[in-house]
């Protein structure tokens, strides 16, 4: 049976050039002739029925181009199941369903195994590239399953054309059908281009790639990614803007910073000063204190003789509050251990109510005892919570001051580390701005010195202009015999008056556009091309032996103009040299100004400290005077009651601490006129000394309620001290912390203060030098046009020179023809002489022939005579000739040598310019790694902020976790006390405890160390004891 045709397939490629065809079930001749019609690269054939393997291979052995493979096509490589049909182009990896009721002699059981490979491995093998119009064949051999595993692999794309022989619904039993086939392609931008359903079994499908449509697709891709990019690029810019407009409000911000901290500073001076006279009054007064607080301390020594047998007994008591307090812990640790037993025993004494029911009464009478004794107890305990709160309160506020005491640390170091990266920076910057600025100065001392030229033309010009007018008078004297020279002597008078009016309007230009110096060059290179018109012209009207002259003048021109260019650039060079040293000069200046203002801001700085360490030390001083008063106080007022005479030394010393406090109270006083500074810090001061005497009081308080509570109990004493005593540890440290705070706050606003004014400093430099880097490349233009200028000068001079060349051989040539003229008239003139005498000699021979004798004679020595003028001035100008080429030989060498060492310096310019860039290029790159290095800055802030929160947080659970743990605390101590008052009241308890209760389960509780605990509660087996080894043994416990 023969396939389909198919015509035109290399239409359908992109490139209409068939690439590589892939064929797999398609075994019709006539196909295979229509493929290979088309010319491809390679045709590889795949059939795994080994009888047409061998058919194919014999018939296409002579074509080069046709490759036979004993093998199918499938979604995975090595071997399947091939189900062998008749009629074998049924054969296929699928099982056959409705083909068995059509075929009925084929059956399911015909199996063999052929191997198979994959699109992806054949593509590899064969080395199909994408876009090259390869082709794909599939038969009725499972196409979808092929076509899916290419689509997957991405390797689909790499045919133009694929040709599928889908097979009818139902003839295998898991086929893709038409439509999700179609689908699938269709997505993957393949089109159906043919549909052909001749045959009853399989309808075949062309499909081609839409190649416009990829590269439409393509095209939008990009315009979208060209859009994005615009988006972004806009976005950018916006944020550029942004960031403009808040630099330049920054800018403004710290411009008035700057002055406001310039006054503070200023007003700071004058206030350390001012400070210092006051110190010196300070110190005086200090001693007049000290003095009169040495006479309250004698007085005081008298009273507290009496006193120090009390203090003994009072060291008697904390020495049994101390043993209380460590039976009262090892009641706390043992009462831990004994709740889980207390919740057994009340459930086993619910339980025998028959056997106990007088220790149930005396139990409820205990108890009732017990909560009386509790209620007092419980008070106590709250007072000690209190206290611990506070304490717990103090411990959090000394860790978080620590803490931020660690975080300014690091935020001092971070902003030292930027302020020193920006002082290199500003110093950099600095010194490229310097660099520009001597380039921009160099340049406008060339342009002065051209403007100083162009002036010098513009008076040759002049100059020229007056020697011409004398010319012109000249030449109208001359001989009006030649007519061709009085015409051109005409035709010059012309170009005179017309180079003349040209020199009177470009003048009158000049003198308008002086303000401009770009257009005054332009002017000048106008002057200076009628400056050598005017001197070609006049070279014209000299005669020909001045036209050698005029060479060797303007040779010699040239030569003093480049030994003057040259001078100019030594000049110049030499002025650079002399300003990269005045700039170095200045440099080394700057950073000796910079190290003195360091030195003056370290000197201030100690003085500060000094001052502030002498103010800690006098407000130090004030409050152990006020200390010692109120200590001195509260004893006269103890003191008071037992004699008269003590209450007049008490008024006595109270008289004098008030007068202390008076004075104390100046001193305030006068120490509020201090700078803003140390006004903020004494009043923080003033704050943490109200605080301080507020902790004192509520100490003082508690001390007083704990000495009326020594008689129930000189524990709660004892715990008080300590409190109190931990209380003013952490106070201590607190002040310390917050006095430490307080310098490191200062330190981080002079660090912020002075970086702003390095960053002011910075972008001022950086306008600075981007301004002069502009004025630089004007400057440098400016010269660049100018050379330019100067080059076609030089070829206008060059043409002059050689059109004053032709004017001299044709002076020459007319020279030449005025003297044979000259000649034929003198000869002319001596002819007619000779027959004029001829003609008198004949009319009187005689008496005339001595005169023609005795004129003859005199013409004959005037013809000597001028015949021996002609020879000296002949010899004159030979030697003359001689002499003015060697000058000219001398004055090119000259001008070789001028225009080497003008190159040598051109040279020099261009390496400084380059110079110039790469210092450009590295400030460009500077900049970018100080960006990098402020997001870097902006990085490690944000975690810093998150860091915070969550120990924040953790600080908080924790608070927490110390009140939860509190609460527990005290209601196991109750607990405690209520077991071992039971146990003392009821000793039987013992023996049921040990008989009859179980060990409890602890583990349920979740505490910790539940075996120790076990150990330590459970009571051991012993005899009764009196209550003097009760209390020895519950001690150990």
């Amino acid at each position: 049976m023969t396939g389909y045709k198919l015509d035109n397939l290399t239409v359908l490629t992109e490139n209409n050039t068939i690439g590589k065809v892939v064929t797999a079930g398609f075994w019709e001749s006539d196909v295979i002739a229509t493929l290979l019609a088309g010319e491809p690269q390679k045709l590889i054939m795949f059939e795994p029925d080994n009888a047409l393997y061998a058919e194919a291979k014999a018939n296409y052995a002579d074509e080069s181009s046709v490759e036979v493979c004993n093998a199918t096509l499938s979604d995975k490589t090595g071997e399947a199941e091939y189900f062998v049909f008749t009629p074998n182009r049924f054969s296929s990896l699928l099982k056959p369903k409705q083909l068995l009721k059509i075929y009925r002699k084929n059956s399911n059981d015909n199996v063999t195994s052929i191997n198979v490979s994959t699109v992806q491995s054949v593509c590899e093998q064969q080395k199909i590239l994408p876009s090259a119009g390869n082709i794909l064949l599939l038969g009725v051999n499972c196409p979808s399953t092929i076509l899916s595993d290419a689509i997957q692999t991405d390797h689909l794309s790499y045919f133009d054309v694929i040709i599928v022989r889908q097979p009818k619904q139902g003839l295998y039993e898991t086929e893709q059908q038409q439509d999700a086939l179609s689908t699938v392609l269709q997505e993957n931008k393949f089109n159906v281009l043919q549909e052909l359903s001749h045959d009853p079994m399989y309808t075949q499908f062309v499909y081609g790639r839409d190649h416009q449509g990829e590269r439409i697709n393509a095209l939008q891709a990009k315009v979208t990614a060209a859009e994005s990019r615009n988006a972004e690029v806009a976005k950018q810019l916006a944020e550029t803007e942004s960031r403009s407009s808040q630099f330049e409000s920054s800018a403004t911000e710290l411009n008035a910073n700057y002055s406001k901290l310039k006054a503070e500073y200023e007003e700071l001076t004058a206030n350390v000063s001012a400070l210092e006279i006051k110190g010196t009054e300070l110190a005086t007064q200090n001693t007049q204190l000290d003095t009169a607080l040495a006479q309250t301390k004698a007085q005081y020594d008298k009273l507290s003789a009496g006193s120090a047998e009390k203090q003994t007994a009072n060291q008697q008591i904390a020495a049994q509050v101390t043993a209380l307090q460590a039976k009262q812990n090892e009641l706390v640790e043992g009462h831990k251990n004994k709740d889980a037993q207390i919740a057994e025993l009340t459930a086993q004494r619910d339980q025998q109510t028959q056997g106990h029911q007088e220790t149930k009464q005396r139990a409820e009478s205990l108890k009732a005892q017990n909560e009386t004794l509790s209620a007092d107890r419980a008070q106590r305990l709250t007072e000690n919570e209190q206290l611990a709160a506070q304490v717990t309160a103090l411990q959090a506020k000394h860790n978080e001051l620590a803490e931020s005491q660690k975080n300014k640390d690091t935020q001092i170091a971070e902003l030292s580390a930027q302020r020193d990266q920006q002082a290199k920076d500003h110093q950099e910057t600095k010194q490229q701005a310097e660099s520009l600025k001597a380039q921009n100065e160099t340049l406008s001392d060339d342009r002065a010195q051209r403007l100083t030229e162009n002036e010098q033309l513009a008076a040759q010009v002049t100059a020229l202009q007056a020697k011409h007018n004398e010319l012109a008078e000249n030449q109208k004297n001359k001989d009006d015999k030649i007519a061709e020279l009085t015409a051109q002597r005409d035709q010059q008078a012309k170009g005179h008056q017309e180079t003349k009016q040209q020199a009177e309007l470009l003048k009158a230009q000049n003198d308008k556009l002086s303000a401009d110096s770009a257009e005054k060059q332009t002017a000048n290179q106008q002057i200076a091309a009628q400056v050598t018109a005017l001197q070609a012209k006049q070279n014209e009207l000299v005669e020909g032996q001045k036209n050698k002259d005029a060479q060797i003048a303007e040779l010699t021109a040239q030569r003093d103009q480049q030994t003057q260019g040259q001078q100019e650039t030594k000049q110049r060079a030499e002025a650079l040299k002399g300003q990269n040293e005045h700039l170095l000069a200045q440099v080394a200046a700057l950073q000796t100004k910079q190290n003195e203002l360091a030195e003056n801001q370290k000197n201030k700085d100690d003085k500060i400290a000094e001052l502030t360490a002498q103010r800690d030390q006098q407000a130090k001083g004030h409050q152990e005077t006020k200390q010692q008063a109120e200590l001195l106080k509260a004893q006269n007022d103890k003191l008071s009651a037992d004699s008269a005479e003590k209450q007049t030394a008490n008024q006595q010393i109270a008289a004098q601490v008030t007068a202390l406090q008076a004075k104390q109270n100046e001193l305030v006083e006068g120490q509020k006129n201090k700078g803003a500074q140390i006004a903020e810090l004494t009043a923080q001061h003033d704050q943490q000394t109200q605080g301080h005497q507020e902790t004192k009081q509520l100490a003082e308080v508690l001390k007083v309620e704990n000495e009326t509570l020594s008689a129930a109990s000189g524990q709660q004493q004892t715990v008080i001290e300590k409190l109190t005593a931990q209380v003013n540890v952490f106070e201590t440290k607190q002040n310390e912390l917050i006095e430490t705070q307080k310098n490191k706050d200062a330190q981080i606003t002079e660090l912020t203060a002075q970086r702003d004014q390095q960053t002011k400093g910075h972008q001022e430099t950086r306008q600075q030098a981007e301004s002069l880097k502009a004025q630089n490349e004007t400057l440098s233009a400016d010269r660049a046009q100018r050379l330019t200028e100067n080059e076609q000068l030089a070829a206008q001079v060059t043409a002059l020179q050689a059109k004053h060349n032709q004017l001299a051989e044709t002076q020459k040539n007319k020279d030449d023809k005025i003297a044979e003229l000259t000649a034929q008239r003198d000869q002319q003139a001596k002819g007619q002489q000779e027959t004029n005498q001829l003609a008198e000699a004949l009319k009187v021979e005689n008496s005339t022939r001595t005169a023609e004798s005795a004129q003859q004679q005199t013409v004959i020595e005037q013809l000597t005579a001028q015949v021996n003028v002609f020879e000296t001035k002949q010899y004159e100008l030979v030697e003359g000739q001689k002499n003015k080429d060697d000058k000219i030989a001398e004055l090119t060498q000259q001008r070789d040598q001028q225009a080497q060492e003008h190159q040598a310096n051109e040279q020099r310019a261009e390496r400084l310019n380059q110079q110039c860039e790469e210092l450009k290029t590295y400030s460009a790159e500077r900049q970018k790694s100080a960006d990098l290095a402020l997001k870097l800055q902006t990085k490690a802030q944000i975690d810093l902020d998150d860091l915070r929160e969550k120990y924040q947080h953790k600080h908080t659970n924790e608070q927490k976790l110390v009140a939860l743990i509190s609460e527990l605390r005290a209601k196991l101590q109750q607990a405690a006390e209520y077991y071992y008052e039971l146990q003392e009241k009821h000793p039987e308890l013992n023996e049921v405890t040990q008989n009859q209760v179980e060990p409890s389960n602890i583990e349920n509780y979740g505490t910790a160390h539940v075996e120790a605990l076990e150990k330590k509660t459970r009571p051991a087996k012993r005899k009764k004891r009196s209550k003097a080894a009760k209390s020895v043994t519950r001690g150990k416990s």
